[in-house]
């Protein structure tokens, strides 16, 4: 409790939002948890509803290995899984935390600037990591790869994936991955 109170009180000083990731069975027996309630609480309970009742409950971790709620996978890949309770983003970005708020007009374009990104087009044909990312955004959105699923091979079944996308989504269909379909993909 001590640990946990230094911490995040020397993180709070450097204008970070704080909260404690734990376990409901550490946070009831090994810690003295009515010290740590000004701090917001990510439980780890893979169950069907949090134990925890406490108002300091902001994210709710409840499945991983387990998960008694839904399936584990997420595009063929076991995870862990969370619900956020509270609108953490627009909190932070409000109390302008977590560096949101300091940037200057020039910095903000420099920031722009490091994160655009030159993606590859990719077919019928291409393979590695990028086409792995890929897949994992098209099962993401309801387009099976077929039953490989996330493989990093763009064959006929990611090739159906692609144009079946586009079509969802209103642009060319031709099964190439080019700007508009990584847009749409990306979200941007």
């Amino acid at each position: 409790t001590d640990i946990c109170h230094a911490w995040c009180k020397h993180l709070q000083k450097k204008g970070f939002y704080v909260g404690i990731y734990s376990g409901y069975y550490t946070f009831r027996d090994n810690m003295y948890d009515d010290e740590l309630q000004d701090y917001a609480h990510w439980l780890a309970q893979w169950s069907k509803s949090p134990s925890y009742s406490r108002d300091s409950l902001g994210m709710w971790q409840y499945g991983g290995e387990t998960n008694l709620i839904r399936s584990n996978k997420v595009a063929g890949q076991v995870c862990d899984q969370n619900y956020m309770l509270v609108d953490y983003p627009t909190m932070i970005k409000a109390a302008r935390q977590n560096g949101f708020g300091t940037e200057t007009g020039s910095q903000a374009e420099k920031a722009e600037e490091v994160c655009s990104m030159n993606i590859k087009m990719l077919r019928n044909g291409s393979e590695g990591e990028t086409v792995r990312a890929l897949q994992i955004l098209l099962i993401g959105n309801k387009c099976p790869c077929g039953s490989y699923g996330a493989d990093g091979v763009f064959g006929p079944a990611t090739e159906s994936a692609v144009r079946k996308f586009q079509n969802e989504k209103r642009i060319v269909v031709d099964g190439i991955v080019g700007p508009d379909t990584w847009a749409k993909l990306l979200g941007v």
